[in-house]
């Protein structure tokens, strides 16, 4: 519970980088998991992408995966935090910093959802302007 108050407070997530990066592997370990399961409602928060990132640089590999296999998890209203998180500046550094470091089969997931993002919303917008020319031609 303190960890994502840290993380959340301007000085605090400097302190929990800091234990990231030169603190113990159970340390890493508890912020991780602490962290888990709050990416997609703090994926927009400065400190906390942050502390994601490191986690993302000094983290071991099953840490990692465990963050990048949850946010490209359905979180339940038909939406992937990866794609909720990319519409924000600090989200945005963390998918990037994810394609980076994920293995082989979890940048091509996580390059598969964008992709088919990218092509809803092309498909949604020539409908639209579709259906504007047809109500104009009315």
């Amino acid at each position: 519970g303190n960890v994502l108050s840290l993380v959340t407070d301007k000085y605090g997530s400097f302190v929990i980088e800091h234990v990231i990066e030169h603190g113990l592997l159970e340390d890493r370990e508890r912020i991780v998991r602490s962290l888990q399961g709050d990416i997609m409602k703090n994926g927009h928060h400065k400190g906390f992408c942050n502390v994601i990132n490191k986690c993302l640089i000094f983290g071991t590999t099953e840490q990692k995966n465990a963050l990048i296999d949850e946010v490209c998890t359905d979180n339940g209203f038909g939406r992937l935090p990866l794609l909720e998180m990319m519409k924000h500046r600090f989200g945005n550094t963390v998918v990037q910093k994810m394609l980076n470091v994920a293995d082989s089969a979890r940048r091509n997931k996580m390059m598969f959802a964008i992709k088919t993002a990218q092509l809803k919303n092309t498909k949604n917008r020539s409908s639209k302007s579709l259906s504007t020319v047809r109500g104009g031609a009315e």
